[in-house]
């Protein structure tokens, strides 16, 4: 299967998506807590992250680091 991909290689930990990280981890389980449904699940972490995270155009660096959801999540670059 050469060049194809597992469904699991898109929700899977990477660089600027950290998943893994543990502040990444506690948001996304404080954000679906109590809820079974994954769809509802998948709604409310879009939400916040809506929401919750702004966006600077002018905060703009060439520093990869910043990118990183773990440091986006934390304010990002400062």
């Amino acid at each position: 299967m050469s060049g194809q991909h597992e469904p699991s290689d898109a929700v899977a930990s990477g660089y600027f998506v950290d998943s893994d990280h543990p502040a990444i981890r506690r948001f996304a389980s404080s954000v679906v807590e109590g809820a079974d449904d994954p769809h509802e699940r998948v709604r409310r972490i879009f939400a916040e992250v809506r929401d919750r995270l702004r966006y600077n155009p002018y905060g703009v660096t060439p520093d990869r680091d910043h990118y990183k959801a773990s440091s986006i999540l934390n304010g990002g670059p400062t």
